[in-house]
């Protein structure tokens, strides 16, 4: 199991080490049952990123209109 203190550790370093802000917006292509997706949700929400959702992440078009 990992830790709750573990998790909130790497994603603070990741958001530092990347320079993620509030400013930033970020695409959330990773499925919910894979493990990038807890940065991808909690990383931006710990910096008060935008998360934003495609409604159909493997549709390429619908990408490219999302962003």
């Amino acid at each position: 199991m990992i830790t709750h203190e573990a998790v909130s550790n790497t994603i603070l370093d990741v958001n530092q080490r990347f320079g993620i802000n509030s400013n930033d917006r970020m695409l959330l292509l990773s499925s919910l049952c894979f493990d990038l997706s807890v940065f991808d949700i909690f990383g931006a929400f710990q910096v008060g990123a935008a998360l934003v959702l495609s409604e159909d992440p493997k549709n390429s078009r619908a990408l490219i209109e999302t962003i």
